[in-house]
């Protein structure tokens, strides 16, 4: 019984001076940030707008009072912009009132790119991806929205039942004629 004291005892004081070891590494460093350097970030994010519709949309993150490209725009306080964002017939999309360049129907996104200067010292890209569903004004072969994912197995259910309606039925005949007189 006294080995198994020993032994906890010193596991105890192991335990007890790594984590003091632990904590004053810690301090020693604790007062050094190391080298500060400019952080490049993004954002994305997806609207979905219909044809003949507009959109504001804000894109935030860059250093406020600084300019955002391709429009020209400048970042609030609060380091956001805002832009307006207009589908037309075609369709085709259009940014802050620029000319309208085609665009794709459907989940697949038309990225819109703003670039400016963050908080941090580097660059701000925020990705504004534009969904626009599909129509009557879209193309004929999107006219169904609802994506098939399943599979078809009707055929291989009613196939499966009747399979075991034969197995019943052969299982019936066996038995009746192994329990008929001889």
């Amino acid at each position: 019984m006294g080995g198994l004291r020993k032994s906890a005892a010193g596991a105890a004081l192991a335990v007890i001076g790594v984590l003091a070891l632990g904590s004053l590494a810690g301090a020693q460093t604790s007062g050094y940030p190391g080298p500060v350097t400019a952080a490049n970030t993004t954002n994305t994010q997806t609207v979905v707008i219909a044809v003949g519709s507009s959109l504001a949309v804000s894109a935030c993150g860059f250093d406020p009072g600084t300019s955002v490209a391709p429009f020209g725009l400048t970042a609030d306080s609060t380091g956001c912009v805002s832009i307006l964002i207009s589908v037309g017939s075609g369709p085709a999309i259009s940014v802050e009132g620029g000319a309208g360049s085609a665009a794709i129907y459907g989940l697949n996104p038309n990225v819109t790119t703003l670039t400016g200067a963050n908080t941090q010292g580097g660059t701000q890209t925020d990705f504004v991806n534009v969904d626009i569903p599909t129509s009557a004004t879209g193309p004929a072969s999107s006219s169904n929205n609802l994506a098939f994912t399943g599979a078809d197995i009707m055929a291989m259910v009613i196939g499966g039942l009747g399979l075991v309606a034969i197995g019943f039925l052969v299982l019936t005949f066996v038995r009746r004629r192994s329990n008929a007189p001889s």
